[in-house]
Parts: structure tokens; sequence; C-alpha cells
């Protein structure tokens, strides 16, 4: 028998999720999510990979930003291939050379382009994101550094949001996940 994973979150943080829905379209323009808590979601990795949905096929260009929120300009903005597929799609910080620190907030936003010249009709979802020090994770909060079906359940009980998350696409890459009575079109990581 499958179980799902109960997420439970660090102590309040506040909110931090950032909308993927559009002004004023008609609904031909696909539909991005950030798979994220509505609250800062922890990381034990350096370079934790992250996680967003896409809702129907595009050709238009896709940026990836992430912001220290110590500073004004971004750590990191630039573009990032157009996905091939629809659904659940991972950016790893590793292929970008980028390491977080620990005990620092970091936004990240995904934003896919409509028109290049108004930044304010580009489509954007993100959130937030923090690397707790890693004893502490690992003494105190006991995060789980495998990759299996059990971690996942463990990492998302002790708040290891973007772990939890990451290992769970891992392995659907490697055995997909169809709960009895979905389609087969359900999109997955």
């Amino acid at each position: 028998m499958c179980r799902f994973p109960i997420y439970t979150p660090p102590e309040a943080d506040p909110r931090a999720r950032v909308g993927g829905g559009l002004r004023g379209t008609d609904g031909k323009e696909p539909e991005i999510v950030a798979l994220v808590p509505d609250h800062v979601g922890l990381t034990v990795k350096q370079a934790p990979s992250l996680n967003w949905f896409l809702s129907k096929p595009t050709s238009l260009p896709i940026r990836f930003t992430l912001i220290d929120i110590r500073s004004v300009k971004p750590l990191y903005e630039g573009s990032i291939p157009t996905p091939g597929h629809v659904g659940v799609q991972s950016i790893n910080l590793k292929d970008l050379g980028l390491a977080l620190e620990p005990d620092v907030q970091y936004r990240w936003y995904i934003s896919a382009i409509r028109n290049p010249d108004s930044p304010s009709q580009d489509i954007v979802a993100g959130g937030v994101i923090e690397r707790c020090e890693f004893s502490t994770c690992l003494v105190e909060m006991e995060v789980d550094l495998s990759c299996d079906r059990q971690s996942v359940l463990r990492n998302a009980v002790r708040g290891f949001w973007y772990d939890a998350m990451a290992c769970l696409c891992e392995l659907d890459r490697l055995e997909p996940f169809r709960p009895k009575g979905f389609a087969d079109s359900v999109p997955t990581c």
C-alpha cells in the first residue's frame, strides 16, 4: 500500500509563495506553479533542486532568478531551456554553478516571458528556500540523507520540503508512480 508523504512545516515562518496566475488572458498561455510550501522551505543541500509545474506546452522563453534576500541584485538571473513537455520541471542549482549559504533565505522565480519589453506581463511563480547548517539539520532536525520512499516520508514530516520533493521526483523518474485510478496522462516529475 502506498503512503503519501505528510508535510509538517517548520516553526511559523512568514508566507513566501509567489503565485503563477495570469491577469487579463484568455487562458491560451501556460500556467506556472512553483512546487513550494506557503512559507520558507528548508533544505540541507548546498545545491538543491527546485521544482515547478508547467500546465501546457509553450514556446515562451523561460527565465530563472535567484535572489539572496540580503542583496538587491540577483545572485543569478538567466534564461533556461524552455521545457519540451508539460508537467513537473526541475532546476538543479548545481548545474547552474550555484550554492546556498546556510541560514540565509533565498527567493527564487520562474518566469515565462510574454513580452521582453514589458516585464509586468511575465507569468511568474516562485518561493523561498533556506539551507540549514549541516550539523543542525543532521543532529537536531534529523534530516535523512538517503533517497528512498521512506526518506521522502521522514524528510517531509521533519519539514525538509525541498529535499523530500527532489527525492520524490528522482524516484518518480526511476519508477513513475501512478496511484490506482489515475490516468497515464497525469504529469509527473
